[in-house]
C-alpha cells in the first residue's frame, strides 16, 4: 500500500521538525537526538541532519509522541535592561527569566534590543512567526520614541520616505510628532518591518540620540495597562486575527 504523499514543507531534518512542531529548539532538539532519546518510527535516530516527513512519520522522544501542540502566545511588557535570547554569555538577564518555570516550549517573535522596551510577544508556533514578522504582510509596530533634540518636519518627512541603512532602504513608515518637552521630542513611528535597531539607526541618520524607545503595539495587539515585567498569556481570539 503506497504512504499517501506530503504536502510541501513538512519533509524536514529531524532536529528542524521539533521547532516546527513547537517542540524545542533546534539546538535542544540536536541534543536529545545525539544522546538518544528520540525514535522515529520506534527506531533510535541519533542523527540530527537525517530527513523525515512530520506527516507520515512517528516521532518519539522520551517515549512523549510529536505530535503539533496548540498554538500558544504568551504578551511580556519587556523591562529596560534584558536581552532577548534564552542565556547570555556574559551574564545578562534574560527575558526568559520574567517566565515563571515550564518546559513549555516558546521563543520571542522578533526582538527588542537590551535598551529598548515595551511590547514583546512569544510564541511556540514558528509559522505563526513567520508571518507575524514578514515585512510583506504589513504588520504594524508602534512606538513611542523620546529622542534627544527637535527633528524638523521635513526629518520627519524623509523618515517616512525611507532612508538607506548600510545599503539596504528602510520600507516608508509613518513619523509623527507627539510633543516637545524641553531639549527633548516624541515621537510616534509606525513600522511595517523590524531591521536590527532600526529605529536608533534611523534617528542616528538625521544628526539625534533615541533616548527612550518603547513599543507600545503589534497590529490590534496593544500593551494597555500590563504592568512593567508582567507576563499574560493571550486567547485565541486576540492573536487569531493577526
Amino acid at each position: 500500500m503506497m504512504k499517501p504523499r506530503s504536502k510541501p514543507g513538512q519533509r524536514v531534518q529531524l532536529h528542524r521538525a521539533f521547532s516546527k512542531l513547537g517542540w524545542a529548539s533546534r539546538g535542544i532538539a540536536w541534543k536529545l537526538i545525539v544522546d538518544g532519546k528520540v525514535r522515529v518510527n520506534n527506531r533510535i535516530t541519533r542523527d540530527p541532519l537525517v530527513w523525515i516527513d512530520t506527516a507520515i512519520d512517528q516521532i518519539t522522544c522520551e517515549n512523549t509522541l510529536l505530535e503539533k501542540p496548540l498554538i500558544r502566545v504568551w504578551m511580556v511588557h519587556k523591562p529596560r535592561g534584558l536581552v532577548c535570547t534564552r542565556s547570555d554569555e556574559r551574564g545578562k538577564p534574560t527575558v526568559y527569566s520574567l517566565f515563571p518555570e515550564s518546559d513549555f516550549w516558546k521563543f520571542p517573535v522578533g526582538r527588542l534590543d537590551a535598551d529598548s522596551e515595551g511590547l514583546l510577544l512569544f510564541t511556540n508556533n514558528g509559522p505563526w512567526a513567520d508571518r507575524l514578522t514578514d515585512p510583506t504582510k504589513g504588520v504594524e509596530k508602534r512606538y513611542l520614541v523620546s529622542v534627544a533634540g527637535h527633528p524638523t518636519e521635513s526629518d520627519l518627512a524623509r523618515l517616512s520616505q525611507g532612508v538607506d541603512l548600510l545599503g539596504q532602504r528602510t520600507r516608508p513608515a509613518q513619523w509623527t510628532l507627539v510633543s516637545r518637552e524641553g531639549e527633548m521630542s516624541v515621537l510616534e513611528v509606525i513600522l511595517h518591518e523590524g531591521k536590527n535597531r532600526q529605529i536608533r539607526r534611523m534617528i542616528e541618520s538625521i544628526g539625534h540620540k533615541v533616548l527612550r524607545l518603547i513599543r507600545k503595539a503589534v497590529g490590534n495587539l496593544d500593551l494597555g495597562d500590563l504592568p512593567v515585567g508582567a507576563v499574560r498569556e493571550l486567547a485565541k481570539e486576540e492573536w487569531s486575527i493577526l
